[in-house]
């Protein structure tokens, strides 16, 4: 920085091509321009006044950590250290920021929902195999959900969560993240890592054993999220009881939720909650009937055993998977 040494004997230390010390150099200083603007640093970002700035800013810091990330060796150095926690803190304030101002804005897009299906339990009332990768209507029950969730159009990016066999799961094209917690610990987990990796405002979640989910789910799921002023949209669906009576029963890992629930979550786990009706419970909740004339019954129906999926396959038929279905929630297009 302040040329006491060459491009080339920096870069030479590093173990570096000359021409990434020299980028470096450039990041850096771009940085620490921002850090030093003015005696109390750079001028507050507004997301209502300045949205171009703020999504810039937020584009540029995602930039210089990223590069960060492929050249860790230049976090050996103090100095280089300190800029790289200093972007971090920057870019999830402004992160932080943005989500706050989508929050409170109007209409809902399917570009402000991220999803995450949810591959990552033990399998055990399948024998301990790895459901998620079970075949239906000749694709893994994962590989399915993604691309019916895709042919909807109603989300933005979506997310795998898997504890084993990643390499199959990276081949389905969307990124894949374990749990943050040990041992197996429920669908909540999977929740958590979702949220943990949501850079939009809203997150979906479903997990990956219920291939015949409503091809409507995220219109219905925000129309009564924005109807209801609430935090989180669970689905309900009709099952039978233990007397043979049909009631509204929660699907609780069916779920649209605002990002901004993440500390929330998280202060929930550590102090071992594991159950998603618990958490939800202490926010504002829609429920949500899929109870509607035109519904399909087998909709929410969840292959817990290999037995259960081969019924399943053969009840549903061979029927092609239609695509994108009509727009409920405003903003959503079909």
């Amino acid at each position: 920085m302040r040329g006491v040494k060459t491009g080339i004997q920096i870069a030479q230390e590093l173990g570096v091509h000359p021409a990434q010390a020299g980028q470096c150099k450039r990041e850096i200083q771009a940085l620490a321009k921002t850090l030093i603007e003015g005696k109390r640093g750079p001028s507050p970002i507004s997301a209502h006044s300045a949205p171009d700035r703020l999504y810039g800013e937020i584009g540029r810091l995602k930039m210089e950590l990223d590069w960060l990330k492929k050249n860790p060796r230049s976090l050996l150095y103090p100095k280089h250290a300190r800029v790289a926690a200093s972007a971090k803190k920057s870019y999830a304030g402004l992160m932080q920021l943005s989500i706050s101002n989508a929050l409170s804005s109007a209409p809902l897009r399917p570009d402000m929902i991220s999803a995450i299906v949810l591959a990552g339990g033990r399998g055990s009332r399948m024998g301990g195999v790895d459901k998620g990768l079970q075949s239906f209507r000749g694709k893994p029950l994962a590989l399915h959900s993604l691309e019916r969730l895709r042919g909807t159009g109603s989300v933005g990016p979506v997310m795998l969560n898997a504890n084993r066999n990643f390499e199959h799961y990276e081949a389905f094209g969307a990124p894949v993240f374990p749990d943050g917690l040990a041992d197996y610990a429920g669908p909540l987990a999977g929740f958590l890592v979702g949220l943990a990796h949501c850079e939009t405002p809203y997150l979906l979640t479903l997990p990956c054993d219920t291939p015949l989910f409503p091809l409507d789910l995220v219109p219905r799921l925000c129309a009564a999220l924005e109807a209801q002023d609430a935090q989180i949209a669970m689905a309900s669906a009709p099952e039978r009881d233990e007397q043979g009576q049909t009631r509204l029963r929660k699907q609780p890992v069916f779920c649209l939720l605002r990002a901004d629930l993440l500390p929330s979550l998280l202060n929930f786990t550590q102090a071992g909650g594991r159950k998603i009706d618990a958490w939800a419970a202490q926010h504002r909740l829609a429920l949500v009937p899929f109870d509607q004339p035109g519904d399909d019954p087998l909709a929410f129906f969840n292959a817990n055993t290999l037995d259960e999926l081969q019924a399943l396959e053969s009840q549903a038929g061979a029927a092609q998977v239609p695509l994108s279905p009509p727009g409920i929630c405003s903003g959503l297009v079909s």
